[in-house]
């Protein structure tokens, strides 16, 4: 989940869109039209993603699909499922530990969960080493462009 919304996972997502992110786009759209218009292909991203959230039926996922898949496996360092990559973050459950990690990292954890389970923990602690890994990405990005734009692309 750390890695959802960086401009590193959402270039790689860009040919194969999320479509409960379009769907979550069009809910926001001001133009009536606009806003079916993206409902319509948000579902047809879901089904083509073969999202759980997915009305009707789920095409099997197409080579394009899973080129995605694994190009977002090798930047977060981690097999995904075959199915759409956005679909783990948008659980309950992975509400409940970003909002528990928010308050781990301010020391009161304790406050609203007084005995966490293991799982949970776990869940915060790869959470964490997501982010971290993401920030550390992101950092070499603009280390990288600012060399370049020092050298000159060179």
């Amino acid at each position: 989940m750390g890695w959802v919304g960086s401009a590193a996972y959402q270039s790689r997502l860009a040919p194969t869109p999320c479509g409960c992110a379009v769907i979550n786009a069009a809910e926001k759209h001001p133009d009536e039209r606009g806003r079916k218009v993206l409902l319509a292909d948000g579902e047809r991203f879901r089904a083509e993603w073969g999202c759980p959230f997915a009305k009707g039926k789920r095409a099997p996922l197409s080579a394009r699909h899973l080129a995605v898949i694994d190009s977002l496996s090798g930047l977060i360092g981690s097999k995904l499922p075959h199915t759409c990559p956005g679909v783990h973050a948008r659980t309950p459950n992975a509400h409940l530990v970003t909002n528990r990690k928010t308050w781990r990292d301010k020391g009161q954890l304790e406050l609203v969960c007084p005995n966490p389970s293991l799982v949970l923990i776990q869940a915060i602690d790869a959470l964490t080493e997501g982010c971290a890994a993401r920030e550390a990405h992101e950092l070499e990005d603009i280390q990288r462009k600012a060399e370049a734009a020092r050298t000159g692309g060179k």
